[in-house]
């Protein structure tokens, strides 16, 4: 058994040093075809793509004895120097490959200096062997001024990790022990988490959310003794299944909850959707309107099933005041009588060719003797309210009587709707107020100047303000007296 082991050991190293070998040829055939490319008489881009292509077989070709690496790789990378030097006369291709290196080992020099942050050496150092590797093998230089400032940054971020590690080697008794004390501590954290009490999605999410951050934390914390390896990973695995079960239950009896609230809800879009055909919309109506305030205070659903048992829900809800409104609207009989005798009427007038204060006066009086048709087909009267409007301005009546009487007639025209009447009166009076507010505001401005100010445009501004505030009072007071005889 002993010498089978030896003699596959001396096979596995014979292949090694003759695949070696064979690398090792290949990148001499490289640098030797590198050398042909330089000086000769053709297209600048068909030598550059033809240097790619080489750079993408370097990369591939395997590794060399370590003996011949670092010798190999400078004489590499002294002929790509010297290429690019050939290709001076063609400046852009050289900068675009400078460009794209350089910021590519701006991020392996970024990557390592985090690395150099983490807790788990080892891992940083077998990832620092990659990187290097590609720095070396598959990365071509940078501008000159950038090489030196580039390779310092890099050597540092490097011998940050490299110090780490030999003092990992020297300590690792003391370190392995700290990362398992750190590796159980964050599994307290975690069985402490899987006690506690979880009511709703966005709390199990939050323990999610906790739990991910701690099992990230726990793989980074670095390697511990083979001895204690197989401790801390058995009550790791503890922890987590336990989670999973506190997971899996918690859900599992949401969705349980769910399903009943969902059916719950579907009850009451049933509810709403049985009183569309009802009668009585005096009793009905605040039965949908308790059936709303219930739905806010339904369970939870998920977010899918509530966006559809929404949309029934108010739909119902909808169709249903559309029904109450298509019934609020409809005219009785006395109503429709009075829309259309109003309709007679309106079309008479419209007909009048010559018309005088008397004529139109005898309109309004007949206008109103109909009646009022209420919050319904208030159309009809806006109709009047600019056929009157329009007959003053042909008779020759001045703007501000229009105005005065117009305003009259518009509360005549809100007949016995004593809430527009207050609302409207109350708007008067309101602005009123404020009107005589501005105009004291206004005379006291007034008291900063002197009478040698007269001429101050300030001054001429302020007194123009007052006689446009006054005439607004004055037209105010008339509205609010036209109230007094109603």
């Amino acid at each position: 058994m002993v010498r089978k082991y030896k003699s596959e050991k001396a096979r596995y190293y014979q292949d090694l040093e003759k695949s070696q070998q064979n690398n090792l040829a290949i990148r001499k055939s490289l640098i030797d075809e590198l050398k042909g490319l330089i000086g000769v008489d053709r297209p600048i881009s068909d030598t550059y793509k033809q240097f790619k292509d080489l750079q993408a077989r370097w990369r591939e070709s395997g590794h060399v004895h370590q003996s011949e690496a670092n010798n190999i790789w400078k004489t590499y990378h002294h002929h790509v120097g010297i290429f690019y030097d050939f290709l001076h006369l063609n400046r852009e291709f050289r900068e675009l490959d400078y460009k794209y290196n350089y910021e590519e080992k701006i991020k392996i020099i970024e990557e390592v200096e985090a690395m150099a942050k983490m807790d788990n050496i080892q891992k940083a150092f077998r990832n620092l062997q990659e990187l290097h590797k590609r720095w070396k093998d598959e990365l071509g230089p940078v501008a000159k001024e950038h090489e030196e400032p580039l390779w310092e940054r890099f050597s540092q971020a490097t011998k940050v990790i490299h110090e780490k590690r030999q003092f990992f080697q020297k300590n690792q008794t003391e370190i392995f022990k700290a990362n398992f004390d750190k590796k159980a501590d964050l599994i307290a954290q975690m069985r402490e988490l899987n006690e506690s009490e979880i009511r709703t999605h966005n709390e199990m999410q939050k323990l999610i959310r906790n739990m991910e951050a701690l099992r990230t934390s726990f793989f980074d914390c670095g390697s511990i003794s083979r001895s204690k390896s197989a401790e801390i990973w058995t009550a790791f695995k503890e922890v987590m299944r336990a989670f999973s079960r506190k997971r899996n239950s918690f859900y599992k009896s949401l969705k349980k909850e769910y399903a009943e609230n969902m059916k719950k809800r579907m009850e009451l879009v049933k509810q709403v959707e049985e009183l569309h055909q009802t009668e009585d919309f005096a009793s009905s109506t605040p039965k949908v309107i308790a059936l709303q305030k219930q739905w806010k205070q339904m369970g939870p659903v998920s977010r899918k099933q509530n966006d559809k048992a929404w949309n029934l829900f108010r739909k119902a809800c909808n169709d249903y005041f559309e029904l109450l409104d298509s019934r609020k609207n409809k005219f009785s009989e006395a109503e429709q009588l009075a829309y259309d005798e109003k309709n007679k009427l309106l079309q008479s007038i419209q007909s009048e060719e010559s018309v005088d204060r008397v004529i139109i006066d005898k309109w309004v009086e007949d206008w109103i003797a109909i009646g009022s048709l209420g919050q319904k087909k208030s159309k009809i009267n806006n109709n009047f309210y600019t056929v009157v409007e329009q007959a003053l301005k042909q008779s020759g009546e001045e703007k501000g009587f229009i105005t005065e009487y117009m305003y009259k007639v518009k509360l005549k025209l809100m007949g016995d709707r004593t809430e527009l009447v207050q609302k409207e009166r109350s708007q008067i009076k309101q602005r009123l107020d404020k009107a005589k507010q501005q105009y004291i505001q206004l005379e006291t401005n007034m008291e900063f100047f002197t009478k040698s100010s007269s001429e101050n445009p300030l001054v001429t501004k302020v007194m123009k303000d007052l006689e446009k505030q006054k005439k607004i009072i004055d037209d105010l007071e008339k509205k609010l007296t036209a109230f007094k005889r109603l």
